[in-house]
């Protein structure tokens, strides 16, 4: 069977393959699936607000956070499922813009820093400081791959494995790499962690597999904004790899 033959997930979970009426259809079951952690995000955060400054409510607060950021994960679960099949049909509008990677890093971090910090991760990070790493992406789109990344390297690691999370330049490209000391990819399934379930043969196997869409998500992602994404683990080193590359774009430009 061809590629092109090949049953996309979201043909599988929507119920049709004409490209039509998938988009359609994506957006009607895009708003049902939303709509109630929505409402669950705006309660949690409206109570987080009225007690964050009172000391006796700590221990709750931190529990309502840890809710909170669990429901903006499944809003991200729910958007990059979604959004993978427009990026595959070519139909997502794409917003580019000159930008600053490492800022958008940056932010995703401070988002995410609950998540970090309770899971007891040892954070390196090597961000330049003196000069932009330009790139023309679309913002809120790589927020989001940047976002699924920190989130594959969350759930495949355990208390005191490290991360490390490095961006410079090479060449003419600006590259991203998250590198961590948790679960591998088994060599045989190098490839599949960037395509399509079903992974219930990797899963069994105990490699390492994505969380939800995530790194499908991620690598058509790049492909449309003209970059490239791997993810490779290292037998020996014992680290596992995920590589994000765009063109880079001069300050003058």
């Amino acid at each position: 069977m061809d590629a092109k033959d090949t049953p996309h997930v979201a043909q599988h979970i929507l119920g049709d393959s004409a490209p039509e009426n998938i988009e359609s259809i994506m957006l009607l079951v895009g708003h049902d699936l939303r709509s109630p952690v929505s409402i669950i995000v705006s309660a949690l955060e409206v109570l987080i607000s009225l007690y964050e400054d009172d000391p006796d409510m700590r221990s709750t607060i931190d529990v309502l956070d840890g809710a909170l950021h669990a429901a903006y994960r499944e809003l991200n679960l729910i958007n990059d499922l979604l959004d993978l099949r427009r990026l595959e049909l070519g139909s997502y509008q794409l917003e580019m813009e000159k930008t600053d990677l490492v800022t958008l890093l940056r932010d995703v971090l401070e988002k995410e820093s609950y998540a970090i910090t309770s899971k007891k991760l040892k954070v390196e990070t090597s961000l330049p400081e003196s000069s932009p790493m330009n790139v023309k992406v679309d913002t809120k789109l790589v927020k989001r791959m940047l976002t699924a990344m920190l989130d594959n390297a969350l759930k495949f690691t355990t208390r005191d494995d490290t991360l490390r999370i490095i961006v410079q330049r090479e060449g003419n490209e600006i590259v991203t790499r998250f590198e961590d000391t948790g679960r591998l990819i088994q060599s045989k399934f190098g490839d599949s962690i960037l395509k399509h379930p079903p992974r219930w043969e990797e899963r069994q196997a105990g490699t390492r597999t994505s969380v939800g869409m995530g790194m499908p998500f991620i690598y058509q992602a790049a492909l449309a904004q003209g970059g490239s994404f791997s993810a490779r683990s290292n037998a020996e080193t014992l680290w596992t790899t995920f590589r994000l590359v765009f063109p880079a774009v001069d300050e003058t430009a």
